[in-house]
């Protein structure tokens, strides 16, 4: 076959990928849990400090930090190209996904292809393994995806170097299998590394038993030379791992148990077998009947492919390989069943078989060794017609027992509910529809798709190339479907990518210098979630902000026992540094003895991922605590003085200092694992320098110029080279350039506010230029009180590497309704508005200012008070009785006449002190609530201000809101506050 036919079979491959997976290609919705929750974070994580030019070695964003190095996936040069050519986002954890899936497919070809099937058989192998039930099922489980994508790889290159031994080979062999380690789950590396095992057994015992001893040296010497190239490629990943198991909770051995942690937990039930014919019912979250993760179950490979599969296995005289690969697939299937079966106890006498949970990954194994079975029945089918008519009774007769399974199970649904499929759509009854339902509807499916197989057998008149082409048409829209059914439980969620991508256009590049001013407690996931919609889990991480919370897989045993004693939550209410005088013996600090103060005499002067410089001046001898796990690798240089690092609270670090001015330098320098990054890397280069030259040599010029573009692209981020890199000064002196421009031209009274995490960069600001630091949602409260103070015409806002909460757009925006230019260029930011605009883009959709009755709103007569007003004569009084403010309610359509992307509220407060009452708005719908956004009045109190205003935005662009749909828009006073409010604003944008 011609290189010109292997394309264009490449090229229909991705096609049915793109059509299986067009949600995600086309950016209609987002995927789901551990993908977004973990491997978004990390890998984000690596690559912005691969970026700027780091090694990614300790990450403090993520439970007042970890070892990241400790992390496999950490050392995957696959996300290092990923994020060094896009910056790795929303859009690039979707391409990856999608990529790896692709790799897959081809990885199955090139099985096929190295058995010497027909080009149809090959692409069908491909589809059903890309699409198969380990892909879709755990599509959340990136580095399990990964592993299955690079698998085939592994025995494909294993297989050529047992049967045609060769340097080439063996370097190929070496790469798949460095890929498969580091950027895949390390239970399927332990196995894969295992079946290789016996492999190797198997093709020694065949050259020794004919003789073949020229063939067993040279099988040997590149066998040993293909895992020295390997364990050079991957010295860095492994070392750091073996470094780092010793302090994580999940570093040791497991016990052989059921319970969360134990070796049996994510079993595969026998029930789990219904997906063989049922995927659509492992779908179904239903931990009652299943017992186990729903994402552990499918092992649906296509109907056809499985009937394939029994089917060449009742004929007599068939090639033994087939019946091997049958035997195998079904050891691993029993393997996957742990609670069953006693396999997966005996295999714990292996080294490493305890060190992962989960045996219902063996689904890879079986669904592979299966499909090759498959492939071997579907080609004997192709070439031999006698087989063939026989097939066409099997697959009659097993379409039969389906109609008959689908009849019984007919009689246990409500089938009237099948009616929504075309009354409302399916996806809205598949989360309505029980296991029977879904058992019923794909039993349907599978009937369909065997008797049209059937049909296309019975055609005697059509030759084997279009008998072939129908029968991959057939079988691949069958996985399609599968894959469409199933997507939306285990793959992908209806949330719109977009709202994200927007988030992460405004993401620092570089490293914010983190506040001091702020407690670590309060950099947190709950605080940080308004900033980017759709994200729940690390948001630390994209906003480079030191973090108390998060998930991890590499928690430490230190950090697990301190939160569990209570001494990590005795310091944690403390900024990332501070001074203390007294420590105990027994290495706690005295939080007595804490200053509140001293983070004022404390500057961060420089901050990155692996460490930090603090300059600090104090005049009494004490302890200077940083909120960042201990680890041994931490070094604290004071003036070119090592000094001794101090556990604490178990978990956290201090240094003793005296008296004095001090330049202390904080770094994590763990030198073995920096020495063997370096081998590692070096190493990468030089195997693609030779898999190139060896392309060229052997005229493979694609793959030539395929190493040479990986070789170019791993050597600019290893020299740490970025285009688009700029210095925070840099930024800063734009800012400055683009306040001059405008206020030399039609600015002339302008009220300008920066703001900026470090005012000693801004020289000479100028008196009409206010500087702010909006580090927590808290702060926004001093932006509004500049804004409350100004009268000025005009305003230019601007900041740099600081959190940009979509609020702040809105309050400028209340306050100078004409927003001429808001532009971002890097980490810089900035608006330009005036307070006289020639059109407005809000609309004002209701406005009470509870001077009388207001269309849509409930009337509170008691409440009114016309003796204190923030405008006109009258307010609305709460009083510690009162619960509720007048309310405003509207049906969605007349509430919002033209499409819009957000709902902002203001309210006008007066209060004595800061109070928890809340401006809410929220949606109904057939009364039950499904929007609900509550923003609290504390964040917004000025001090010493009479009247101070609220804010609340509720941003609707991607919202699933009907147009009956119920809005409701108060203020509510849960814990009984006496105040004032007044001039409620709604406005639509």
């Amino acid at each position: 076959m011609g290189k010109s036919s292997k394309y264009i079979d490449y090229l229909i491959i991705l096609g049915v990928l793109l059509t299986g997976m067009w949600q995600l290609v086309f950016g209609q919705a987002m995927m789901k849990w551990d993908i977004m929750d973990l491997y978004l974070p990390n890998n984000n994580f690596v690559t912005e400090a691969l970026n700027n030019g780091k090694l990614p070695l300790w990450n403090p964003f993520v439970n007042s930090g970890f070892s990241q190095m400790g992390d496999p996936a950490t050392w995957y040069p696959i996300s290092w190209l990923l994020g060094f050519i896009f910056r790795y986002n929303l859009n690039t954890v979707h391409f990856e996904f999608l990529m790896h899936l692709y790799i897959a497919g081809i990885g199955l070809y090139k099985i096929g292809e190295s058995k010497q099937f027909s080009r149809v058989t090959r692409i069908v192998l491909a589809v059903a393994y890309m699409f198969s039930g380990f892909f879709i099922g755990n599509a959340q489980h990136m580095t399990w995806v990964v592993s299955a994508a690079w698998f085939p790889w592994v025995i494909y290159y294993f297989t050529r170097l047992q049967s045609n031994p060769g340097t080439s080979v063996s370097m190929k062999l070496s790469l798949v299998l460095f890929l498969m380690l580091t950027g895949g789950y390390p239970g399927l590396f332990i196995s894969t590394g295992y079946l290789l095992g016996g492999y190797l057994i198997y093709y020694l015992s065949v050259s020794i038993r004919n003789r073949q001893y020229d063939l067993l040296k040279k099988q040997t010497l590149f066998l040993m030379a293909s895992v020295a190239v390997f364990l050079v490629l991957s010295a860095v990943a492994i070392y750091s791992a073996f470094y780092v198991a010793p302090l994580v909770t999940r570093g040791g051995g497991l016990e052989y148990a059921d319970e969360a942690g134990g070796i049996l937990m994510g079993s595969m039930p026998p029930k789990a077998l219904l997906s063989f014919i049922y995927p659509l019912a492992t779908a179904k979250n239903d931990m009652d009947f299943w017992g186990t993760d729903f994402s552990m179950l499918n092992s649906y490979f296509g109907i056809c492919s499985l009937v394939l599969l029994i089917f060449i296995n009742t004929i007599k005289k068939i090639p033994r390989e087939i019946r091997y690969y049958t035997l195998i697939g079904i050891f691993f299937l029993l393997l996957s069943m742990a609670e069953v079966f006693p396999f997966r106890k005996w295999l714990l006498v292996l080294p490493f078989m305890d060190l992962f949970r989960f045996s219902s990954l063996f689904r890879l194994f079986y669904i592979f060794f299966f499909l090759i079975v498959s492939g071997h029945a579907l080609e004997i089918i192709f070439r031999d017609l006698r087989i063939r008519a026989r097939f066409f009774n099997f697959v009659i007769g097993f379409s039969i027992v389906l109609l008959a399974v689908n009849v019984s199970v007919l009689f246990m649904i409500d089938e009237w509910n099948f009616r929504e499929i075309f009354s409302e759509d399916w996806t809205f009854f598949l989360n309505k529809a029980g296991i029977k339902e879904r058992i019923f509807l794909q039993g349907c499916i599978a009937v369909s798709v065997l008797l049209l197989m059937a049909f296309i057998i019975r055609q005697k008149q059509i030759g084997r190339a279009n008998f072939s082409l129908l029968v991959l048409l057939l079988l691949s829209a069958d996985l399609i479907i599968s894959v469409q059914l199933n997507a939306n439980s285990t793959v992908i969620t209806d949330f719109h990518p977009g709202r994200i991508n927007k988030s992460f256009k405004v993401l620092p590049s570089t490293y914010p210098i983190p506040s001091l001013a702020v407690n670590s407690s309060e950099n947190n996931d709950a605080n940080l979630n308004p900033t980017i919609p759709g994200l729940w889990k690390n948001l630390g991480v994209y906003h480079k902000l030191p973090s108390s919370d998060g998930r991890s897989d590499y928690g430490y045993i230190n950090q697990s026992n301190a939160l569990r004693n209570g001494t990590y939550d005795a310091i944690i209410d403390n900024p990332l540094l501070f001074m203390a005088n007294e420590i105990s013996e027994m290495g706690i600090v005295d939080t007595a003895s804490i200053n509140p103060y001293s983070s004022r005499n404390i500057g961060i002067m420089d901050f990155d991922n692996n460490g930090f410089e603090v300059r600090l001046a104090i005049d009494n001898p004490g302890y200077l605590v940083c909120l960042q796990n201990y680890h041994p690798d931490w070094e604290v240089i004071d003036n070119d003085k090592k000094l001794e690092v101090i556990r604490v609270n178990e978990t956290f670090m201090a240094v003793k200092i005296e008296k004095g001015k001090h330049d202390i330098r904080f770094r994590f320098s763990p030198d073995r694992v920096i020495y063997f990054a370096w081998i590692s890397i070096v190493s990468w280069l030089g195997l693609i320098l030779f898999l190139a030259v060896s392309s060229l040599r052997t005229g493979k010029k694609d793959a030539f110029f395929l190493s040479l573009a990986l070789l170019v692209a791993l050597s600019l981020i290893f020299l740490g080279i970025r285009i688009v890199r700029q210095e925070d000064s840099r930024y800063y002196e734009k800012l400055k350039s683009k306040i001059k421009q405008e206020s030399n031209g039609n600015m002339e009274s302008a009220l300008q506010i920066l703001n900026v995490d470090r005012p000693s960069e801004i020289t000479d600001p100028g008196s009409d230029t206010k500087l702010v630091s909006i580090d927590v949602r808290e702060d926004i409260a001093e932006l509004i009180s500049l804004l409350e103070e100004d009268e000025q015409d005009h305003l230019f806002y601007g900041h740099v590497n600081k959190i940009r909460y979509p609020f702040v757009d809105y309050i400028i925006e209340d306050y100078y309704p004409g927003i001429s230019e808001i532009n971002n260029m890097g980490n810089a930011y900035w608006i330009l508005a005036t307070r006289n605009p020639k059109e407005q883009k809000q609309n004002i959709e209701s406005f009470n200012g509870f001077e009388g009755e207001v269309p849509l709103w409930n009337l509170k007569p008691e409440a009114m008070d016309s003796l204190v007003s923030f405008s006109g004569s009258t307010s609305f009084r709460f009083d510690t009785n009162m619960s509720f403010s007048s309310t405003y309610r509207n049906n969605y359509s007349d509430f919002i006449k033209s499409p819009k992307k957000a709902v902002f509220v203001s309210v006008a407060v007066k209060s004595e002190s800061e109070i928890n009452s809340y401006l809410v708005f929220q949606v109904n719908r057939g009364g039950e609530i499904i929007e609900y956004v509550a923003e609290g009045f504390e964040k917004f109190y000025i001090p010493g201000q009479t009247w101070y205003k609220a804010f609340l935005l509720a941003e609707i662009e991607y919202r699933d809101i009907r147009p009956d749909d119920l809005i409701s828009v108060y203020v509510w006073n849960p814990d009984g506050y006496a105040f004032w409010i007044d001039e409620i604003t709604l406005k639509s944008y």
